[in-house]
Parts: structure tokens; sequence; C-alpha cells
């Protein structure tokens, strides 16, 4: 058998080794893809909770100030808040320190 012949007579299975692999690296970056889109969805979502909730803070926090009185001096003894969880986002406001308790 010449070198032609032997060739000839490989070129079916050269050919499926190629399909194989580049089959393979396609497959390969698809899913590499897949996952960083993945990834990427996970962490916007992340995100958005975050920030919804920060949002929601602010929010009480807004109210808190905008029903104190007008005019009125800050007391050196003013009370320090925390937030209290309520369920889901909600958060509320509530005194945890004041100066009478000091």
């Amino acid at each position: 058998m010449s070198n032609t012949e032997t060739v000839a007579l490989h070129r079916p299975n050269y050919f499926l080794e190629f399909v194989v692999v580049f089959l393979g690296v396609t497959i390969s970056f698809w899913l590499s893809q897949w996952n960083e889109e993945r990834k990427t969805a996970a962490l916007h979502k992340e995100d958005v909770v975050s920030l919804l909730e920060d949002l929601d803070r602010d929010r009480i926090r807004l109210e808190y100030v905008s029903n104190q009185p007008r005019g009125a001096k800050a007391d050196p003894g003013v009370r320090l808040l925390s937030l209290r969880r309520i369920g889901g986002a909600r958060w509320d406001m509530e005194p945890s320190l004041t100066a009478s308790s000091i």
C-alpha cells in the first residue's frame, strides 16, 4: 500500500476525530458560558435584594426623621436606635438605649 492509499483509507477516521474534538471544545465553551451567566444572575439577584432592603431601611429612617418636631434642639442624650427585622424585608426602628437608661 502506498502512502496515498493509506491516507485515503483513514480519511473517514480523521474526519470523525476532528468532529469529536470540535464538538467537545464547543460543548465545553457552551457549558462554561452557561455557568458564568448563572453566577452573574445569582449575583444580580443578591444585589437587587440588598438594594431593596437598603431602600426599605432608608424609608423607615426618613419617616422617623420626618416625624420629629421641627426646630427641636437635639438632646445630648438622644436615644440610639437599632433596627430589628420584622418578617420578610421589613425593618422597624426600636429604641435600644436612652439617656435615662444609661
